[in-house]
């Protein structure tokens, strides 16, 4: 598994660096934190969407951009967007592989490295 903190959106950076760890390291699927979903990554994602890029690998992700209760409402529970790029939802418990991963993303509307006490009660 490769794990990813905040890609701030910058998938046309990101991507040829998942792509080279992938060739040498054979991950089963990566999981990515933050803001995924940045209004920069939109044309990126829209072209995995239409095929002309690629993934090498299944992308899980939870978001916490500024579109993520567009993503809530739309996909509470999580969908594929594009192929091998997979929106996980706002919390869950999903078995990948052999791998059990509960999470969490409370609203975007404050910082998520401090929860408000009724998050964590």
């Amino acid at each position: 598994m490769l794990i990813s903190a905040d890609p701030n959106g910058r998938f046309e950076q990101l991507v040829p660096k998942i792509t080279q760890l992938q060739s040498k390291n054979n991950f089963d699927f990566m999981i990515m934190l933050g803001n995924v979903c940045h209004s920069r990554a939109s044309p990126y994602v829209k072209d995995v969407k239409d095929g002309i890029f690629r993934l090498p690998l299944p992308i899980y992700f939870i978001d916490n951009s500024l579109f993520a209760p567009i993503l809530y409402l739309l996909r509470p529970t999580g969908e594929e967007i594009a192929p091998n790029f997979n929106f996980l939802g706002r919390k869950g418990v999903v078995q990948i592989k052999d791998l059990l991963i509960a999470f969490y993303c409370p609203d975007t509307g404050r910082n998520v490295t401090q929860p408000l006490k009724q998050d964590v009660e």
